[in-house]
């Protein structure tokens, strides 16, 4: 995940094939990994239809990949549900349990939903909320990407 926070997460695809244990146990975070390679197509495949996701100590962080791989591959079906998911949460961070693995302020991701879905006006909202969400966890290049994707929307 530290690849994924740098923005370089496609390239753990050169470690993992489709019979690999990640790619098996985790299909959404191996196809999101194809999609940030560009290999899009293949990243649709490998996702597959969407299981259940259960409310337990992973499910802000299994709510957030499933809606980055949304927007990642163009999946509106996938995006509604995880919009409709993370939407109670904007104030957590998406993260496993105890904070171990975190991928973001869920505000951003509810951000990226809000504008894939044509909403800019909510994105705007959830990005200011990021801001607050990752300046209390003292994360400045979340404070940063959550700042530059409300402006790259300009005012609303």
């Amino acid at each position: 995940m530290r690849l994924a926070r740098r923005g370089r997460l496609g390239e753990v695809v050169t470690s993992w094939d489709a019979d690999s244990p990640t790619a098996k146990g985790f299909p959404e975070v191996y196809a999101l990994a194809l999609a940030h390679a560009g290999r899009t197509d293949e990243a649709r495949r490998a996702a597959g239809a969407p299981t259940p996701i259960r409310h337990d100590y992973a499910f802000d962080l299994s709510w957030g990949i499933r809606g980055l791989l949304a927007v990642a591959v163009q999946d509106p079906a996938r995006a509604e549900t995880a919009y409709d998911a993370l939407l109670p949460f904007p104030d957590r961070l998406a993260a496993a349990g105890t904070a171990v693995l975190v991928l973001a302020p869920t505000a951003q991701i509810l951000g990226d939903l809000a504008v894939y879905r044509g909403d800019p006006e909510a994105a705007v909202r959830h990005y200011r909320q990021a801001v607050d969400v990752a300046a209390r966890a003292g994360a400045d290049h979340w404070v940063r990407r959550a700042t530059q994707a409300a402006s790259a929307l300009g005012p609303t």
